[in-house]
């Protein structure tokens, strides 16, 4: 039994070995979307359009280059999925080792991350032990990109399909207990190697330095 009806992952950072997609996915990925659009950019331009960010720089780049901004950022973020599941195919990055735990555990679980839905319903489907539904990830859109944490939306997304607001979320960065609070639920704040010294804000409802203690805090 649980105080929640859900308990909700963050993936990168959390289920999943390194706090983000490795950079090389997005930089293979520009260089694979402006081939695709039939651009010949220089080295700068390749590597301004494999930035994690859709931002006025890249657009700028793009009406340099005489694309459509979304369409190349779409072209982007297909590739981009296709890279990082290649490359975890490969063990480039692997789950934590307490994600075994979540197994045997009597919690309704999901997962909502800001990574690239396909990308974590891989993750999820390929990697993971545990069962976890919904599995919810950014739209491959400029709009699924501006979607992401510390706004709410998928969340609510998340939320809604569960039918519930009694729901923690787990996170290892201040923008996902951000998230977590906007969206009316409780915040889990889990720290890893990359976040152990951090003082997340805002203040989380838990903070544990794993997946073990987590359980023993919100299993009854």
């Amino acid at each position: 039994m649980s105080q929640y009806d859900v308990v909700i992952f963050d993936m990168d950072g959390v289920l999943l070995q390194g706090a983000t997609s490795l950079p090389a996915v997005y930089q293979e990925a520009a260089v694979a979307a402006l081939d695709s659009c039939g651009c010949n950019p220089t080295e700068a331009q390749k590597r301004r359009i494999g930035k994690y960010h859709y931002d006025e720089q890249f657009v700028s780049c793009c009406q340099e280059l005489g694309v459509e901004p979304q369409a190349l950022w779409e072209a982007r973020e297909r590739f981009a999925d296709e890279f990082a599941i290649e490359w975890l195919q490969d063990g480039s990055r692997k789950p934590y080792p307490d994600t075994d735990i979540l197994t045997d555990s009597s919690l309704l679980l999901a997962i909502v991350s800001n990574n690239r839905n396909r990308t974590v319903q891989f993750v999820a489907d390929e990697l993971l032990t545990a069962e976890f539904e919904p599995v919810i990830g950014r739209a491959q859109t400029v709009e699924g990109f501006k979607r992401r944490k510390p706004e709410p939306y998928y969340l609510h997304q998340a939320l809604d399909r569960l039918d519930t607001n009694n729901a923690l979320y787990v996170g290892d960065r201040g923008a996902d207990i951000e998230a977590a609070h906007r969206a009316g639920i409780d915040g889990a704040f889990i720290r890893r190697e990359h976040n152990e010294n951090i003082m997340p804000e805002p203040v989380p409802e838990y903070d544990v330095s794993g997946l073990g203690e987590l359980l023993e805090a919100v299993e009854q």
